[in-house]
């Protein structure tokens, strides 16, 4: 009975230890600042209903009791970012006097069954993402691709149901859907999209200068899958200057070794793609015809891709003009959007 005793009181205290060991741990990782001599514990980021943004949620490390004309007294508080981030300097909890150290809360302050790995802080979300909301600048939740591309299942399905109407179903006979491309309307929105999308998402596989201006691939981590295709890149071209306004429509290209699928804007009177002002958003997805024996060199894919499009009645008008490229020549049809009374089977060409 006394040996079960002590083992009940060993097991108690090894309790308390372990707990113990958890607060000091906790307490040591508090965010503490400090302001014109005052120091300050962050406990966490709060959403405002009001401003539609989420605020720092702060408690002052003293006594804090009322100023004219400034604040009421208060044990907790809360900022909005722009002002903590230029006044409140973050310092090592040792250098906190004694004082201020002692009034040091061990957290976490919050607690999700459903969210067990919620950070109590909302991490920022890169230039050009949206949150999932589409409110606030910042996020609890991991970004997603779509909250940097746009709607990818919907851009992909659209694409696809469009090349269905016409008679062609590349998932159907298990073609590659190689990238799908993101135009960006500003040199800004390119550098932002691209620091969005690497390293959280994937990492940048190539960029290379083609027509005067980047152009980047990005490698994903894990490929999108949707609609029957599983898309392994994101192509970011940079825009050219001096770009002229366009109207909506789409476009097929293929190459000796892609055909790609082009959801593009472009000039209905001006029939020449280049020199166009992209407007930004998902343009184009690529997707692979033939194998990599048939090379990128010469055009003979191309013309039996075409000729077994005539013989299955597809009504691509083709445009040839880069169907001479030594390497990776290329084709394209355009498909544009449809009056409502046709759905999706008007084709014409650009």
């Amino acid at each position: 009975m006394r040996q079960e005793a002590v083992g009940a009181a060993l097991g108690t205290l090894g309790a308390w230890l372990i707990q113990a060991l958890r607060h000091h741990r906790r307490k040591r990782e508090a965010q503490v600042y400090e302001l014109n001599g005052l120091h300050y514990q962050v406990l966490g980021h709060a959403w405002d209903h009001e401003i539609k943004d989420f605020k720092v949620v702060y408690r002052p490390l003293y006594h804090c009791v009322s100023e004219p004309a400034r604040f009421e007294a208060h044990v907790l508080a809360v900022s909005h970012f722009s002002r903590w981030e230029s006044k409140f300097n973050r310092v090592p909890l040792k250098t906190l006097p004694a004082a201020a150290r002692r009034r040091v809360l061990a957290g976490p302050f919050t607690w999700d069954s459903k969210w067990p790995a919620l950070p109590e802080h909302a991490a920022s979300l890169p230039k050009g993402v949206r949150s999932r909301s589409g409110l606030g600048t910042r996020s609890h939740e991991p970004i997603l691709l779509e909250q940097v591309l746009g709607d990818v299942k919907g851009f992909i399905e659209t694409v696809h149901n469009r090349l269905v109407a016409a008679g062609f179903d590349a998932a159907e006979e298990g073609l590659e859907m190689d990238h799908i491309c993101y135009r960006c309307e500003s040199v800004q929105e390119y550098q932002d999209v691209l620091a969005a999308l690497v390293p959280t998402f994937g990492t940048c596989m190539v960029e290379g200068m083609i027509g005067g201006r980047p152009i980047t691939t990005v490698l994903l981590k894990e490929p999108f899958c949707h609609a029957g295709y599983s898309v392994a890149c994101v192509e970011v071209p940079c825009p050219k200057p001096n770009r002229a306004r366009f109207t909506k429509g789409a476009n097929v290209v293929a190459s000796s070794e892609i055909k790609i699928v082009d959801f593009a804007y472009f000039d209905v009177a001006n029939g020449d793609l280049a020199g166009k002002h992209y407007v930004s958003g998902l343009e184009h997805v690529e997707i692979v015809v033939g194998s990599p024996e048939d090379g990128v060199e010469g055009n003979q894919r191309l013309l039996d891709f075409m000729d077994a499009c005539r013989q299955k009645g597809m009504s691509f008008n083709f445009d040839d003009r880069a169907l001479s490229k030594t390497l990776n020549a290329d084709i394209s049809v355009t498909l544009t959007e449809p009056a409502p009374v046709r759905g999706y089977h008007n084709l014409s060409e650009f």
